[in-house]
C-alpha cells in the first residue's frame, strides 16, 4: 500500500530522529512448550495489525535535506509486516531469569539493550548510519527461563512515549483477535501535519526562550569542568507515591487547589537533588527543572493518537530556595505551568 506521511513539525526535530524508545514487558510463561505458539500467535498479531495501519510496518525518511536544512521527514513504506526478533536466552548465563528479576525489583541494570532489544537507543553500530532505514516500529521476543521480555522499539521522530503505549495496545488487541474501534483507527489516521494548528502573526516571545538555541558568543562563558556523575534508578511504591501526594497536597500555596501524584513526585525529586548540592554548591546559585509534558489533553486531541505530541515545561528558582520551601511548594510551582490554555499557545 502506497503511503507518505508527514511527521508532526515536532517530530521533525533532528536529535528525535536519529533515536529509539525502549519499552520492555515482562511476561510469566509457566510452560516453556507454548513459546512456538506465543511467537505464532504476535507474528499473526503484528500481520493483523499491519493490514489495519500500513504505517507502522513502514519507515521515516527524510527528503530535502541540504547544507542548512534538516528536511522534511515522512512515514513511507518499508516491509509489510515489522520485523521480529526472536531469541532464546534460556541457557545464556549472562540473561536474566524472571525470578532472579522478581527478587531483585526489576532493576534497570538487567534490562541491557544489548541483549533484549533489536537496536540501540541512540544510533551507535551497523545499521544505524543516515542513510540506512529507520523502521517505525521494531521488536524482539527475548525467551528467558520462567517467561519472556518482549522490547518494542518506537523511532522517536514518528511517536512520543504516549503514541508509543497506543501503538503496543492496539498491537495487543490485534493478537487477541479483538476489533478496533472506530475512534481507534481514526487516532491512528489523523493528519500529523496539521495536528498542531499554526499561529497566525506570531511574534517570538520570552514563552519559548527555553526552547530557542542560543547563537555561540565569541569570549562567552567558559565551560566548567563536570563533576563525576553516575546513573542511579529509584522506585517507588505505589504506598510511597500516595503518602508523596498527600504530603504535598497539606503544604500547597494557595492558588493551587490541585496537584497530582507526578506533580508531587517531580518535586520531590527537584528538592532532593537541590539539597545534597547545597553540600558544595552556593544557595544563591540557580536551578532548572524540566519536565516532558503529554500536550494531546490541552490540543483536544485523543489519547490514541500516536505520534509526536509532547512539550516541556520549564521551572526555575534558586537551590536554597528548592531545598528549604515545602514539598506542597514545590509541587505547586510545577502545577502552575500546566494550564491548558497556556499549553495550548506555548505548544502551537
Amino acid at each position: 500500500m502506497a503511503f507518505k506521511i508527514q511527521l508532526d513539525t515536532l517530530g521533525q526535530l533532528p536529535g528525535l530522529l536519529s533515536i529509539y524508545t525502549q519499552i520492555s514487558l515482562l511476561y510469566p510463561v509457566s510452560d516453556s512448550s507454548q513459546y512456538p505458539t506465543i511467537v505464532s500467535t504476535f507474528e499473526q498479531g503484528l500481520k493483523r495489525f499491519s493490514e489495519a495501519v500500513p504505517w507502522v510496518a513502514g519507515q521515516v525518511k527524510a527528503e530535502g535535506i541540504s547544507e542548512g536544512n534538516t528536511g522534511t521527514s515522512f512515514i513511507v513504506p518499508f516491509e509489510d509486516v515489522p520485523r521480529v526478533v526472536v531469541k532464546d536466552l534460556r541457557d545464556d548465563p549472562s540473561a536474566p531469569t524472571i525470578e532472579g528479576m522478581r527478587k531483585a525489583g526489576y532493576p534497570m541494570a538487567m534490562f541491557d539493550e544489548n541483549i533484549i532489544a533489536p537496536r540501540k537507543t541512540l544510533p551507535i553500530g551497523p545499521g544505524t548510519g543516515p542513510d540506512d532505514p529507520k523502521p517505525v516500529i521494531l521488536l524482539q521476543l527475548n525467551f528467558i527461563k520462567g517467561g519472556l521480555i518482549l522490547t518494542v522499539n518506537g523511532q522517536h521522530g514518528a511517536m512520543d512515549m504516549v503514541g508509543q503505549d497506543a501503538v503496543i495496545r492496539l498491537l495487543s488487541k490485534a493478537c487477541r483477535n479483538d476489533p478496533f474501534t472506530e475512534e481507534e483507527m481514526t487516532a491512528m489516521n489523523l493528519d500529523r501535519k496539521t495536528i498542531v494548528p499554526y499561529l497566525e502573526n506570531y511574534t517570538i516571545g520570552p514563552e519559548v526562550d527555553h526552547q530557542i538555541v542560543k547563537p555561540d558568543v565569541a569570549g562567552g562563558d567558559a565551560v566548567l569542568t563536570p563533576v563525576s556523575a553516575s546513573w542511579a534508578f529509584f522506585t517507588f511504591s505505589p504506598k510511597a507515591m500516595s503518602e508523596l501526594k498527600d504530603a504535598a497536597t497539606k503544604t500547597l500555596d494557595a492558588s493551587t487547589k490541585f496537584v497530582s501524584t507526578d506533580d508531587a513526585l517531580s518535586a520531590f525529586i527537584w528538592k532532593s537533588a537541590s539539597r545534597v548540592r547545597l553540600e558544595r554548591i552556593d544557595g544563591s546559585a540557580p536551578t532548572e527543572f524540566c519536565r516532558a509534558v503529554d500536550a494531546r489533553p490541552a490540543m483536544g486531541v485523543s489519547n490514541n493518537y500516536p505520534g509526536l505530541l509532547q512539550n516541556m515545561t520549564y521551572h526555575n528558582s534558586t537551590i536554597g530556595e528548592i531545598a528549604n520551601e515545602s514539598l506542597g511548594a514545590t509541587a505547586s510551582r510545577e502545577r502552575s505551568e500546566l494550564d491548558p490554555a497556556s499549553m495550548r499557545q506555548r505548544t502551537r
